[in-house]
């Protein structure tokens, strides 16, 4: 049965990683927190950003890749305490451009992982 998130374990993800001997997180305060995304980049002469900077080969290899990149952000929401909100920046990119199997990938992955988060969090009754 899922549990309600104030009974979830506390886990310093921080420490985690120390133990694990994986890279700590590089200091993020004064950037942009999408700074480290391999698929975010500035937009020249601009102050904005592009969020879904992505190339389709129009293969079979675009929904791995889409995954892979979904992979990439859900790894940096565990080191990036304010990195939550990139995924409407993210879709908004997404839905800027012509749809390919790259964010299909992406948002499969994405979808799969917030239905195992589901399952542990008890989100309360839907009927309020």
């Amino acid at each position: 049965m899922p549990r309600p998130v104030s009974q979830l374990p506390y886990i310093d993800l921080n420490a985690e990683r120390y133990w694990r001997g994986l890279p700590q997180p590089k200091p993020i305060f004064g950037m942009s927190p999408a700074d480290d995304l391999s698929f975010v980049q500035d937009i020249e002469g601009s102050d904005d950003r592009d969020y879904w900077v992505v190339k389709a080969t129009g293969k079979r290899g675009d929904w791995e890749t889409g995954r892979r990149l979904a992979d990439e952000f859900l790894s940096y929401l565990t080191v990036c305490p304010f990195g939550g909100h990139l995924l409407g920046s993210i879709v908004e990119s997404m839905a800027q451009k012509e749809w390919s199997n790259v964010n299909s990938g992406f948002l499969n992955r994405i979808g799969h992982y917030a239905r195992a988060a589901a399952t542990v969090i008890d989100l309360g009754s839907r009927d309020e």
